[in-house]
């Protein structure tokens, strides 16, 4: 997803890289255990800020083995 909006090439005078970029943040939970939307929604929250922390046009998140409980 950063990489086909970065692909669209769309210009952005406002932005230092010149053109419309994004930052994402995701979580994948396991078909084994449903969290509830609120929480999915905050974890993805938090990863979008860590995205956005680290530089412009960036993807951060969990995968499905991260969450799982040990």
């Amino acid at each position: 997803m950063v990489d086909a909006v970065a692909s669209l090439s769309i210009d952005n005078d406002a932005s230092p890289l010149g053109k419309i970029t994004i930052s994402a943040g995701y979580v994948v939970s396991p078909s084994t255990h449903t969290p509830g939307l609120e929480q999915l929604l905050s974890e993805a929250d938090l990863y979008l800020y860590e995205a956005k922390l680290a530089g412009k046009a960036r993807l951060a998140g969990s995968t499905e083995k991260q969450n799982q409980v040990c």
